[in-house]
């Protein structure tokens, strides 16, 4: 097996019956379930199948995810143990890389997402804005864009660096649709307004930034028994008294996602796994590295391939 890295999904993979099928497949993931519904404020299992409305809602989607994320990662090491050399998250997926990787149990990852959860969410009503999607321009020129437009109060920044020409800006409204707009005159391929409910990664996120560094203060967190890549940095934690302000951070900059991917292969990775619904950092991680392999995990279908995967 060469050295393999595992990724975990991020908001918008979200889907009605997400992670449902682990549990008719592996009934042995029934007592994890029973585990994690125990840590949410919420019906998981209603809020999954759709019985409960608002899984695209902030406040609920992010800790379903992880919670179904670390569903799909249990399911797979319970049918075919994996030792990866590194673990990945996107933006909400790093809060399962935590999980995965060691630094969080299950009760303490499923308190934070929630603590993030609706810190963004309170953030988003008390400074409303959007994300947009912007196809075929350099990081150069959206940047400059970016840094044109944007004034107090009316702020637009590069959120997502997801692979060559796929950004994603962030910010009070108004400046975003003014930057979709230059970003079209200056050669984009396409603008794309994104169905969330904030500006997240993005300055108007500092207030839920500062109460994710209230909660960091009160969690004691592990060393890791396997590196993650930090979306702050692209990078390793430099060091674990680190990992707090790393967290602060990430809600309120740029998800690095390109730089991380980058870093992995430098280190010689060259097989990726996603794990988690949909199949969306597999997509980019083909576009940043073409010769990288890369499937993703969404249950016992797709068990065969990653055997193949493995060799």
């Amino acid at each position: 097996m060469k050295s393999l890295a595992i990724l975990f999904a991020g908001q918008g993979a979200q889907s009605l019956g997400m992670g449902l099928s682990a549990l008719t497949q592996t009934p042995q993931l029934e007592s994890l379930f029973s585990n994690i519904q125990k840590q949410l404020d919420f019906d998981l299992k209603g809020m999954l199948s759709g019985q409960l409305p608002g899984l695209d809602q902030t406040r609920y989607t992010q800790p379903s995810l992880v919670a179904t994320s670390i569903l799909y990662y249990q399911q797979l090491q319970s049918l075919l143990p994996i030792k990866p050399s590194y673990f990945l998250g996107f933006s909400l997926g790093e809060y399962t890389a935590l999980f995965a990787s060691g630094h969080t149990d299950l009760a303490t990852t499923l308190q934070l997402i929630q603590h993030r959860a609706k810190a963004m969410a309170s953030s988003s009503e008390a400074n409303p804005g959007m994300m947009a999607a912007i196809l075929g321009l350099s990081f150069v020129t959206l940047q400059s864009i970016c840094q044109v437009i944007s004034r107090e109060g009316h702020v637009v920044v590069i959120a997502n660096i997801n692979s060559p020409g796929q950004l994603v800006i962030s910010g009070h409204a108004l400046a975003v649709k003014e930057a979709m707009l230059e970003a079209t005159k200056q050669g984009a391929k396409r603008t794309i307004a994104l169905n969330v409910s904030g500006a997240f990664h993005s300055p108007l996120m500092q207030s839920a930034s500062s109460a994710i560094a209230s909660f960091c203060r009160t969690i004691t967190f592990k060393p890791s028994h396997t590196p993650m890549i930090f979306n702050w940095t692209g990078k390793p934690l430099p060091t674990l008294k680190d990992l707090p302000i790393y967290l602060t951070n990430q809600v309120k900059a740029s998800v690095q996602f390109e730089a991380s991917i980058q870093y992995l292969t430098q280190q010689g990775i060259n097989h990726f796994l996603e794990i988690g619904p949909g199949n969306v950092l597999t997509n980019l991680v083909k576009k940043i590295n073409p010769d990288a392999r890369v499937v993703s995990f969404n249950g016992v279908d797709d068990l065969q391939t990653i055997k193949e995967f493995m060799i």
